[in-house]
């Protein structure tokens, strides 16, 4: 593709895929920790006095990492702005789709056809890409006794590179809500369809925090302060 306006924005895929990516709000929220930052902090001083006594809470050392970088993600991209963020986009994508138009060159260079290019990648992509929420929508469904979510994932991941296939996974209302609540991984099947009450996989996943995943390290740092 030559300097022109249309390989600006590679045929309108830049524009199209940076619309798609999640504003700084969202991935603030994204990264949301269950936990305030001090009492992280204190049971970290506790992990290096004591670590039977942090395990007796319910907690591990990795627990809190994890509840650190959270704090550390969420404090970065609320102190990014739209702009920032939107310019940082358009150069890391810009950047690799100029790569990407170099490695296809090369494979036409090479006389691959596009034909036997979309193969391969379609025969080792998967269309179908299990995720945490989307996996307890179906959890949820068969602890109410509806175990057809479950049946219809397992027929799909069993063929996920099927590009044919139906993927619709259907939960109801309740179990829908439920799933979101239990959940605690923003993620869930990368695929085309919706799930459940509308519940669309193709777009962002669901930002939502489960504030029951963080009762155990939120009872130690209560136990701890007391």
């Amino acid at each position: 593709a030559g300097a022109d306006g249309n390989s600006a924005d590679f045929g309108g895929f830049l524009p199209e895929q940076l619309a798609e990516l999640a504003s700084p709000a969202e991935m603030a929220a994204g990264s949301k920790p269950s936990m305030p930052l001090e009492n992280v902090q204190m049971l970290m001083m506790l992990a290096g006095r004591d670590t039977a006594l942090l395990h007796s809470l319910g907690v591990n050392p990795g627990m809190l990492q994890q509840q650190l970088a959270a704090h550390k993600a969420a404090a970065k991209w609320a102190a990014t702005s739209t702009a920032d963020k939107a310019a940082q986009d358009l150069a890391k994508w810009r950047a690799w789709l100029k790569r990407y138009q170099q490695r296809l060159q090369q494979e036409a260079d090479a006389d691959v056809s596009p034909e036997l290019r979309i193969a391969v990648m379609n025969a080792t992509n998967p269309r179908l890409v299990l995720r945490n929420w989307i996996a307890q929508h179906a959890i949820t469904a068969a602890e109410q006794g509806n175990y057809n979510p479950t049946r219809h994932l397992l027929k799909l991941l069993r063929d996920p590179y099927n590009g044919h296939a139906h993927l619709e996974v259907t939960v109801t209302p309740g179990a829908a809500a439920a799933a979101v609540a239990a959940s605690n991984s923003p993620a869930g099947v990368e695929t085309a369809g919706k799930v459940g009450s509308g519940v669309d996989v193709m777009a962002q996943p669901p930002l939502e925090t489960d504030v029951a995943a963080g009762a155990a390290v939120g009872v130690a740092a209560a136990a701890c302060s007391t």
